[in-house]
């Protein structure tokens, strides 16, 4: 499979293009600015870790931060309709209720996501 991997030198995007080399996949690792443009080429599939960082605190005390990311996503969604096939999208757990995060041994389920 042809996958495009943003943010590629952050620690989700360096594990996957490790992983997904490793399986025999071809992987286009990409680090550079998304908003300057992604590549030409066509894939199978896009993994965009590519974000402004900062997790829970990012999200509640970095407002600006939200707003950015979403732009990226934009601009890689658009992008993605006319040069992928799949966008499989990775999440954190920043993305579930900090109520349920602060109890150790109690699993959060992906239905529980707000």
């Amino acid at each position: 499979m042809k996958i495009l991997i943003t943010g590629s030198n952050g620690f989700f995007g360096r594990h996957a293009v490790e992983y997904l080399k490793s399986k025999g996949h071809n992987i286009t690792a990409y680090n550079e600015d998304i908003r300057k443009g992604l590549p030409k080429d066509t894939f199978d599939a896009i993994l965009p870790f590519a974000a402004k960082l900062g997790g829970r605190k990012g999200m509640t005390e970095k407002i600006w931060n939200v707003t950015g990311n979403i732009e990226l996503d934009r601009i890689t969604f658009q992008w993605a309709e006319k040069h992928c096939g799949k966008i499989i999208y990775p999440s954190s757990c920043a993305v579930y209720p900090t109520h349920l995060q602060k109890h150790a041994n109690i699993p959060i389920k992906e239905d529980t996501v707000t």
